[in-house]
């Protein structure tokens, strides 16, 4: 192989190295929008409870929120799985202790100290495992079932 096709090969590699890199940030600043789309829809829906709240005390009447709590649950549903989605994409779990964001290679939570029990990284090494494995193919270890 030339050194002309070496650099050829270089040069691919980065511009798909660069290509998948602009599809991940673009992939998320979308789910970061449709996040914000959904956190201003709520604060809207709360925004018209406390108007018709204020209506319903001052006329003495009983208002239904039923159709608005509706909304709100949805939307947050949404949200989460949004927010869920967007952690995939950043390579990122929520602590189960302080709900902080740490990298999915992570044994112990940087911000508390939480030991993180991982069914994907292999106990003794902490190498990834693959789905289904029994044994560590970095080190050999038994995986817990």
């Amino acid at each position: 192989m030339s050194i002309f096709d070496k650099i050829g090969n270089g040069v691919t590699e980065a511009s798909n190295n660069l290509s998948m890199k602009a599809k991940e940030i673009s992939e998320q600043s979308r789910l970061n929008g449709e996040i914000a789309k959904r956190e201003a829809r709520k604060k809207e829906c709360f925004a018209i409870m406390g108007e018709m709240h204020y209506i319903s005390v001052k006329e003495q009447t009983e208002p239904d929120y039923s159709a608005l709590v509706s909304e709100i649950d949805t939307l947050s549903g949404e949200m989460e799985e949004l927010k869920t989605d967007l952690r995939k994409l950043k390579g990122v779990f929520l602590c189960p202790n302080c709900n902080m964001e740490i990298p999915n290679s992570s044994l112990f939570c940087p911000n508390c100290g939480q030991q993180l029990k991982r069914n994907d990284i292999c106990s003794n090494c902490g190498a990834p495992l693959e789905s289904g494995a029994k044994f560590c193919v970095k080190c050999g270890t038994r995986v817990a079932e």
